[in-house]
């Protein structure tokens, strides 16, 4: 399904084979970037190939292997640069899958999509390096399993709950009343999320 949001900025959400897992790519002025896109892979490419578009990021809300297996064909197709936060460099080593970052994504990190700026942020909780991607001049939050509707992922390791609150009471101060497309489960809005607003400051 393609969503259309401001200033040439659009997106597609996949739900392979009807799962409640988000796969997303997003387009702008003929430049395209993927987010935690694997059993659509192919798919993926097609509509690439189809449209005419140039894939310049390979992007992943954490690296849990489901989000890195298809990377290494996007990779080899495209030549898209894979960006991963180094927090998580130790999940990819233990994956399984042959691949390396291209580049180390820091917070507040920008990455231009035509004209359109994704800003990277670190969101620990779901795991150390989880991030969100949040395009700004379209209102839009892709938030991985970070914040889902009327709640947020399962957490790991024995900080994992209080990284998960830090990371959620920061995305409620500082991305105001986005659309949010989660990594699983159903699109929200921050401000129905009113119940964020009852997260204690640490």
């Amino acid at each position: 399904m393609w969503k259309k949001r401001k200033n040439n900025f659009i997106f597609k959400k996949f739900n392979p084979s009807g799962s409640e897992k988000n796969e997303y790519l997003l387009i702008n002025q003929g430049e395209a970037a993927t987010i935690d896109v694997y059993a659509s892979c192919d798919e993926v490419l097609e509509l690439l190939g189809r449209e005419n578009l140039s894939l310049k990021y390979l992007l992943i809300t954490h690296a849990h292997r489901a989000h890195l297996r298809a990377l290494p064909k996007l990779k080899a197709e495209t030549g898209a640069t894979f960006c991963l936060c180094e927090d998580d460099y130790d999940l990819l080593k233990t994956s399984g899958v042959q691949i390396e970052p291209d580049t180390f994504v820091k917070d507040n990190a920008k990455l231009e999509l035509g004209d359109s700026v994704i800003r990277v942020l670190h969101t620990p909780g779901h795991t150390r390096g989880s991030l969100c991607f949040y395009v700004k001049d379209a209102e839009t939050l892709f938030s991985g399993r970070t914040l889902e509707k009327d709640g947020y992922g399962t957490v790991s390791g024995p900080t994992g709950m209080s990284y998960m609150l830090l990371s959620l009471k920061r995305l409620n101060g500082a991305i105001g009343s986005a659309m949010v497309y989660p990594g699983r489960g159903e699109s929200t809005t921050m401000d129905k999320e009113a119940w964020l607003n009852c997260l204690r400051s640490h």
